[in-house]
């Protein structure tokens, strides 16, 4: 289900992103994807939102398949015919979906996705070393990003399960020095590098694991604690103010969007983390 907040794309907007099917040369899909204004229009869609069109008209979701088979080794990601999902050549590690136009709309936003981070200059998410859900961000091994301005960045060098088979917590270092224990290796920096989202464990009763989202404000040098908890948090995007955060992201498609700063009435404001 999307986010309650968003906009649905409108049947034109739709099709404009759709249309990038026709676009598979670099160069031609780099300039069709700036003329369709993707990155703005990405905020407003996930891969579910494709599967209707794509599972109402069989050609356009042949041409996906074409597109990928068209691009080959430019392509950073690749759907199959059957519906398997893969990146570069990890062909054996390749997600097999039930739905096969779920596969073609996981690769459509994830090849377009690719593409837009690599015109910004962006890295670019790793491929999962295990299938999902053990692929998703809660579970990554070790995680560094730079904030989108190169002033600084943020790594965890090693995270570990905080049980069998669980998402994993390890230590938050800051480029300058500072560090938070406990952390999830899900963090985002916001579009203009001033905020960090890190989602922090702690125990319930001292007992259940939760989490709680923080975020590090690199301006006023301030550390929020939202009041809001859950089992996991899952930031996904954060641009012009608005955080985008997915709630236990395997099991669910429920999601919270926090507007900066009017949301840090949610929070409990806190000294910024110390070396």
């Amino acid at each position: 289900m999307p986010p309650a907040h968003r906009a649905p794309l409108e049947p034109l907007e739709l099709e404009r992103v759709l249309a990038l099917a026709e676009s598979r040369a670099t160069r031609a899909l780099d300039e069709a994807l700036v003329r369709a204004r993707y990155r703005e229009l990405r905020e407003r869609f996930v891969a579910e939102d494709l599967i209707p069109r794509l599972a109402a008209d069989a050609t356009l979701a042949e041409s996906w398949v074409a597109f990928s088979e068209a691009r080959g080794i430019e392509s950073t990601w690749h759907v199959s015919r059957s519906g398997e999902l893969w990146r570069g050549e990890a062909r054996e590690r390749a997600v097999r979906y039930g739905q096969r136009v779920r596969a073609i709309a996981e690769y459509i936003v994830n090849e377009l996705d690719a593409v837009e981070l690599r015109l910004r200059g962006a890295p670019a998410t790793p491929w999962p070393t295990e299938p999902w859900p053990f692929d998703q961000p809660i579970y990554r091994r070790s995680f560094r990003l730079r904030s989108p301005d190169g002033a600084r960045e943020a790594a965890i060098e090693a995270a570990y399960e905080i049980a069998m088979s669980a998402p994993t917590s390890g230590t938050l270092v800051l480029s300058s020095g500072e560090q938070l224990s406990g952390c999830s290796p899900s963090f985002l920096w916001s579009d203009d590098g001033r905020w960090l989202a890190v989602p922090r464990w702690f125990r319930r009763f001292g007992v259940l694991r939760r989490q709680r989202l923080w975020l590090l404000d690199f301006v006023s040098r301030q550390s929020y604690r939202s009041r809001a908890t859950a089992r996991w948090f899952q930031p996904e995007s954060f641009a012009d103010g608005r955080l985008r955060v997915r709630l236990a992201p395997w099991e669910s498609e429920r999601w919270r969007t926090f507007e900066i700063p009017s949301a840090l009435a949610e929070f409990r404001a806190l000294p910024f983390p110390t070396p």
